[in-house]
């Protein structure tokens, strides 16, 4: 798998963004994989290429294998590695053209944030971080690991009441709640998920929902991240409780993903990304 974007080398990525439905076609000890859209009913989404032998899968499936397809593809998370394996004979034969994504969570780069860099916070580039943080009372703070029977139902009250405020015209309450509760039914489930809660002042403000990519043993991937903005600095204050325990655990980096909105990108940008990684979607449309 593509190894500069580690969403890409987490399997429950795969899961959560395939919910609708992951189907696999393998040759000679490649595969593609494909699902469903997880919003749009009309749409197949593709995971990208890595390899020449994957490219030529793509062609197959989309000459062959139509009628697995819906009418509207669109290959995800590309970057400039996996679009140079695609070839201009392949783009033009189906009708496929680079753009950027305007849906799902890589509309804005994907940010991988220093633990070390975020729990020491000095420089300027840091001084809004340590202004949120300053604003939490950390003797009214308890942060432990997410267990499903004590935190599920606390979460999904955080869920509900982040989706009421947050639809739009692209988001309903149902395409918003969806990821997380996919996620939280899963982490009660299957072994690898792990997650991490907070009560600030005896009330729930947030969690964050964790995997490690199997390429790097030194890295978290955080696959779903809410906190209640009614406290004042609890999301940044979660972001550095969460860099406490993954330092507790060896992690150098903390992949936090993408944005599909500004805001988010902004509060993103505020943990000093140590990189970023710009995401586009290839469509036949």
């Amino acid at each position: 798998m593509n190894q500069l974007d580690s969403y890409l080398c987490s399997p429950f990525y795969f899961l959560l963004t395939g919910r609708k439905g992951l189907k696999v076609i393998n040759c000679n000890d490649s595969a593609i994989i494909f699902s469903d859209h997880p919003n749009l009913e009309d749409e197949t989404i593709i995971f990208p290429p890595s390899s020449k032998k994957e490219v030529r899968i793509l062609d197959f499936l989309f000459s062959s294998k139509r009628y697995l397809l819906k009418k509207n593809l669109r290959i995800i998370r590309c970057n400039n590695m996996s679009y140079g394996l695609i070839s201009q004979s392949i783009m033009s034969k189906f009708n496929l053209q680079k753009k950027n994504e305007y849906l799902l969570d890589w509309k804005y780069p994907s940010v991988t944030i220093s633990v070390r860099s975020v729990l020491k916070m000095s420089g300027k580039n840091y001084k809004d971080l340590r202004y949120n943080i300053n604003k939490v009372d950390s003797s009214k703070v308890v942060f432990e690991e997410y267990k499903h029977q004590l935190h599920y139902e606390d979460s999904l009250k955080l869920i509900n009441k982040w989706c009421k405020r947050n639809t739009s015209v692209l988001f309903n309450e149902s395409n918003l709640s969806a990821p997380y509760l996919y996620l939280l039914n899963q982490i009660k489930m299957v072994e690898g998920l792990f997650g991490y809660v907070m009560y600030y002042k005896d009330n729930f403000v947030a969690f964050n929902i964790l995997d490690k990519p199997y390429n790097n043993m030194y890295e978290f991937i955080s696959l779903a991240f809410l906190a209640d903005v009614d406290f004042k600095g609890i999301p940044s204050y979660m972001r550095y409780k969460v860099c406490e325990f993954a330092k507790s655990q060896l992690i150098n980096t903390i992949n936090i993903g993408g944005a599909e909105t500004l805001g988010l990108y902004r509060f993103k940008k505020k943990l000093v990304p140590s990189r970023e990684l710009e995401l586009f979607s290839i469509t036949n449309q």
